[in-house]
This record gives C-alpha cells, structure tokens and sequence, in this order.
C-alpha cells in the first residue's frame, strides 16, 4: 500500500527500553500527580498476571483494560490497593479516559490501496499509543476535524506504539471489505515485527465498545461472524447498486 506524506516525529525503535514493572507497595508521588499520569492501558490478559485487579475490564476476546501509571519509559499497573487512596473508581476512569485523550500525537501517515482503500496509522513512543483506541472518536476528530458517525470504525492494535484505524462513512465506503482485508494484512505483519505485541486482529469500534471481526488462528485471518456488521456491509451494498449510473 501507499504511504502518505508523514507528519511528526521518525517512529522510536528503541521498544526494548520500555520495562514493564510489577507493582510496589509504595509509590513515591504526590497523589495529583499520580493521577495525573493515570492512564486506561489496553493489553492481554497474561502479561498483567494474577495481581489483584478487581477494576480490570474485558473489552474483546484476548483483551482487557486496567488503570495503569505512565512512568514515561515504564507502565505500572495499579492493583486496587492502590487506587483506593486515589479516589473513587468512575471518577479515576473519568481522568485516566481524559489523560488518554490529551496524548499527543507524535506520527500520522495514511495508508492507501485500490481504489478507495484507505487507513489511518498512529504510531508514537508512548506505550499507551495502541490504547488510544478506547478513546477513538476523539483521536478521529483530533486528526480529521469530523465526528465519528453511527457506524463507529474499524480498529487494530498490533503493538503497544501503534493503532491503525478507518473511519466509516455511510454511504461513502464502497471499499469496506476491502479496507477490512488490507487492515487485517497490516495488522498481522505489525503484530509479528514486533517485540511488544498487543494483538494481530481487527475489531469494530463502536461508542467505545470493541467487536472482534477478524481473528488471526495459526496465521489464517478468520472473519468473526457479526450480524450487525453483515447487515452494515449489505446496507453499503445496496446503496452502492442504488446509486450506480445507468445506461
């Protein structure tokens, strides 16, 4: 696919750097501060291990998000012991939820394939890059100056420095599938290059919640059946033939 001109910084390459560190019964920051730098973290299951997490989320199959500290080169997981101190917990997802949408955004490059085949990529060095996804609208208009509409987006997260995402925009995206198929392609490739992996499939974003449509078993992409993205794509389908010109 093609690459649009870039704005922002070259990509950081120094993923090895960044630790992830278990957490310490003692947190040396002011309490403000640490708020400050409370951040909602999107990752598997696995990697946050067996601490006590009774705030963690399920968002999709494979993933979760849990409240988590940016040390700037570190994330650290807060168990519940320690966000009992900080507040209460809607009012600590209100401000992580903020400091997420106040990241800046460090790259943005367009990816485009035939026709009307088209993704947007945001890579950074933040850890928390890839967990932008639960705050996608705002990222949406950030970038395009546009609201997301009714039919949310498509989104993937292969690593924890990049999300690659489309807007959809009935009834201009004849190029659904399409875009689907070459963000699931784009996903595995980054899912497999990288050494801080979040996940190689693709979801369907939609008022903050995520729906698996593309799920990569043994390196074979598999569509995730979904009664309600079908009917969004024969909708498209229809309207695509509705409109066609006549001769």
């Amino acid at each position: 696919m093609a690459e649009s001109t870039a704005v922002g910084p070259p990509d950081r390459k120094d993923s090895a750097m960044w630790i992830f560190q278990r957490p310490s019964p003692f947190l040396p920051l002011p309490r403000e501060e640490i708020r400050a730098r409370l951040l909602p973290w999107i990752t598997t299951r696995d990697i946050v291990g067996s601490a006590p997490y009774g705030h963690l989320r399920p968002l999709a199959p494979g993933l979760c998000d849990v409240l988590t500290l940016d040390l700037d080169n570190a994330a650290l997981p807060l168990p519940d012991e320690h966000l009992d101190s900080l507040g209460e917990l809607d009012d600590l997802r209100d401000r992580a939820l903020a400091n997420l949408r106040a990241l800046p955004v460090e790259r943005h490059t367009v990816l485009r394939g035939a026709g009307s085949i088209r993704f947007d990529v945001v890579r950074g060095a933040s850890v928390f890059t890839s967990s932008r996804a639960l705050a996608l609208d705002a990222l949406i208009e950030q970038l395009t100056g546009a609201e997301t509409g009714p039919d949310g987006a498509l989104v993937a997260m292969p690593d924890r420095h990049q999300l690659a995402f489309r807007a959809l925009e009935f009834p201009r995206d004849t190029s659904l599938v399409g875009t689907l198929n070459a963000l699931a392609a784009h996903a595995r490739a980054a899912f497999e290059g990288s050494a801080v992996r979040v996940s190689p499939d693709v979801y369907w974003w939609r008022e903050g919640t995520l729906t698996r449509l593309v799920h990569h078993d043994a390196g074979r992409p598999e569509f995730t059946e979904d009664g309600a993205f079908e009917k969004l794509v024969r909708r498209l389908a229809e309207t695509t033939e509705h409109n066609a010109p006549t001769h």
